[in-house]
């Protein structure tokens, strides 16, 4: 028994592999979104490895978490940088800390950066405050921002991307060992468009 195979099942079977060897490189997991596309895997940022955006804020990142032990004298923020795919969406970032501080909080947001033009800031994400929420019994606190629509898609021609972290010194004791004001990571989630091609015999 012969098993023929058209010339279109052969071009949708080679379509298929191209697309999934395509999502593989991108780091795309198949999975919806709403809104159409495919969601990529989250991109993640620790904290520790964040840059101060003075060279003397005095800080701490060898417990893993982000402890800032001595403010500086103009700036208290730390940037992280965000690298997508082209063309793909950001839906949003969610931030894990600790906040135990009665006073001071950390916030953040996701921008990008106009290489060219004016304005050269623009917020992807609004900024959110670590006392916008209600810490767990170990001081834990977990935020998401949501992605702005109109500036949530990549476009890596014209603008870098990153989270900016307004992390202030605690106001009481500062233990980076056992922190009352501290940042673990950000995970930035995103999808990434898809367009099947018409395909006719």
């Amino acid at each position: 028994m012969t098993i023929q195979i058209s010339p279109r099942t052969i071009k949708l079977a080679k379509i298929s592999i191209s697309l999934i060897f395509l999502f593989t490189l991108l780091g795309i997991v198949p999975s919806a979104q709403a809104g159409g596309g495919i969601s990529g895997q989250p991109y993640a940022i620790l904290a520790e490895t964040m840059a101060p955006e003075a060279s003397d804020i005095k800080y701490v990142n060898v417990t893993g978490y982000l402890v800032t032990t001595g403010n500086s004298l103009y700036q208290t923020g730390y940037i992280g940088q965000v690298n997508l795919p082209n063309g793909s969406t950001i839906v949003g970032v969610a931030a894990y800390g600790i906040d135990g501080d009665p006073l001071n909080d950390f916030n953040y947001c996701l921008y990008r950066y106009n290489l060219y033009n004016n304005p050269v800031w623009g917020l992807v994400t609004p900024c959110i405050a670590s006392n916008s929420v209600t810490p767990d019994s170990s001081k834990r606190v977990y935020l998401y921002s949501p992605a702005d629509a109109p500036l949530a898609t990549v476009d890596n021609a014209n603008y870098s991307y990153g989270v900016f972290l307004k992390l202030p010194m605690a106001s009481v004791a500062v233990d980076p060992y056992n922190p009352t004001l501290a940042v673990l990571r950000f995970v930035v989630y995103w999808n990434y468009p898809v367009y099947l091609p018409s395909v006719t015999k």
